[in-house]
């Protein structure tokens, strides 16, 4: 399970490793108290690790959101480059895919990049419409899972990421 974290009001990110949220928690410098027995904490889990850390004071308080599962989502966003005419007539559909990709992924990418994407792959894919589909791809997988939900919103109207994620 991926959880979104934030130990005394400050906000670490998404962890599902229970080790690696001890790191952050640890490297942020929030931990109060014996850093001997921080040390030996149960870590069996995030939540158990959070509970735990609050419960023998090493920190004032946390705030622990499940992040539901990113793969719907990840698909639509792929199905999209893949099959753009099951969202939208096709140009508008990759402009929103990759335009969202820009916004909400921070890919690199110009209008004219995209223009030439579009005009590209409509008519003969090549290594240029390769490697932006590639660089797509890379980005849905980095996001997190607000920016994801986002860019499903963008490219398929509003609530379209929560339709998915209630199917």
């Amino acid at each position: 399970m991926l959880y979104n974290v934030k130990v005394n009001h400050e906000d670490l990110g998404e962890f599902e490793s229970a080790e690696k949220l001890w790191q952050a928690i640890s490297e942020a410098d929030l931990v109060a108290g014996d850093l001997a027995a921080w040390e030996d904490i149960d870590d069996s889990s995030v939540p158990a690790l959070l509970k735990e850390a609050k419960d023998q004071g090493f920190i004032d308080d946390y705030d622990l959101e499940e992040i539901p599962d990113r793969e719907p989502l990840e698909d639509y966003l792929e199905d999209a480059l893949e099959y753009p005419e099951h969202v939208n007539p096709v140009d508008e559909a990759l402009t929103a895919v990759l335009t969202g990709a820009r916004e909400f992924a921070g890919l690199k990418i110009t209008d004219d990049q995209i223009q030439k994407y579009i005009d590209q792959i409509m008519y003969s894919p090549d290594d240029y419409t390769d490697k932006i589909e590639d660089q797509v791809v890379r980005a849905i997988g980095k996001v997190d899972y607000q920016g994801l939900v986002r860019w499903v919103d963008w490219v398929g109207g509003d609530d379209t990421a929560a339709n998915l994620l209630n199917e």
